[in-house]
């Protein structure tokens, strides 16, 4: 005969219902087995059914094969006692001893690996002490941030007490030099004259320096005012106070449709008025600035950009470029800190925004960022374009 025929069989065996007289007499005796075995394999398939779902979705799991065993003792436990229940109207004690061999087998499968890795669980620590050290770590990252925002609040009064004393005797050197000229007047030497010239341009250079790490400081330190704002309202502040050197260098702007964003305006005008004038500085002097600003949608995420025909930049440099005080050209060749672009990163990054450049030497540069968490419109990260 055929295994699964076999199995199935009931040649042999007689109903449960048939099985002695007393199931007549106490009928209420059989029909309790019955309840009692359906309602104990319908819990047993709900529980581990509902293990079975957390397990899937938790990755986390401890000890996850002993987990996966003990759903399927539970499964077979329960289909034991289906058969059970059946068997008083289909006697299949075929499939009830192969369902309780079964059942041995995973029970013992089971037992093994608990006790294999029962050392270890025993070792793991309690949840109240794992509460217990999650909640000293929140109140000791707590004081470290207290103590930080107190550090930052004194650095930033530092610097703000140490720019304005650094910058007077600056202003002293520069006006001083100047009056020195005017003194000696013909009497100067050409070599004189060439010294304070030099002076005066290391004093100047000092003022910017000093005037630089101020802002990049305060960038730093920003406490951001996000609101839902045009981005032009920024591009046309910041081409206000560029508006001169634009007319001077015979700039020409054009800009694409931009969109209306959430974002703190003061910090992304400083974006663009950085992005633009490194645009005017860094143009050959035979031809004029064109900077287009652009706006385009990627995957969702509004990407703004700021391109220019200016003289390009090596792929090699364009990660370096966003680091403070990083210079490509010497002073000779372009004025200028190394400072504008590390602000521009920390304006974006307030914003929790990506920045970076596409660029090669002699055919211009395109920066271009997003304001991701910020964006009417939900995406993804978009790759540069």
């Amino acid at each position: 005969m055929d295994l699964s025929l076999w199995i199935f069989s009931d040649e042999g065996f007689p109903a449960r219902w048939f099985c002695g007289s007393g199931w007549t007499d106490e009928p209420y005796v059989g029909w309790i087995h019955v309840v009692s075995d359906l309602v104990t394999w319908a819990s047993y398939l709900t529980i581990p059914v509902l293990l079975m779902y957390f397990a899937t979705n938790r990755r986390d799991v401890t000890f996850p094969k002993v987990f996966w065993l003990f759903c399927a003792f539970i499964i077979s436990c329960g289909m034991v006692h289906l058969v059970e229940a059946v068997i008083f109207w289909w006697p299949v004690y075929r499939l009830s001893a192969v369902l309780k061999l079964v059942t041995a087998i995973v029970s013992a499968a089971t037992a093994i690996a608990l006790i294999r890795v029962f050392p270890v669980a025993l070792s793991l620590p309690a949840l109240a002490t794992i509460n217990q050290k999650l909640q000293t770590e929140i109140e000791t990252r707590k004081l470290a941030e207290e103590k930080l925002e107190r550090i930052n609040l004194e650095l930033e009064s530092f610097v703000s007490i140490a720019s304005h004393d650094l910058q007077e005797p600056l202003r002293n050197v520069i006006s001083f030099t100047e009056l020195l000229k005017e003194d000696l007047g013909d009497n100067l030497s050409d070599n004189a004259t060439q010294d304070l010239k030099y002076i005066s341009s290391a004093a100047s250079r000092m003022q910017r320096l000093i005037n630089d790490l101020l802002t990049f400081s305060r960038t730093t330190r920003h406490g951001a005012t996000f609101q839902i704002a045009p981005v032009d309202d920024c591009v046309d502040e910041a081409l206000e106070i560029l508006q001169s050197r634009l007319e001077q260098s015979g700039g020409t702007i054009t800009r694409s449709d931009l969109p209306k964003l959430k974002l703190d305006i003061t910090l992304v005008a400083q974006l663009y008025q950085n992005l633009i004038s490194n645009a005017i500085k860094f143009t050959e002097s035979d031809r004029s600035p064109q900077i287009d600003l652009t706006a385009e949608m990627v995957d969702g995420v509004w990407v703004l950009g700021v391109r220019d025909n200016g003289i390009g930049i090596e792929s090699k440099y364009t990660d370096q470029i966003f680091e403070p005080f990083k210079r490509l050209h010497g002073m000779s060749e372009y004025e200028g800190t190394g400072i504008g672009l590390a602000v521009c990163k920390t304006v974006v990054e307030h914003h929790g925004g990506q920045i970076w450049v596409t660029s090669h030497p002699g055919e211009g540069s395109h920066f271009q960022f997003t304001l991701e968490p910020f964006m009417l419109t939900a995406g993804v990260s978009p790759q540069a374009t």
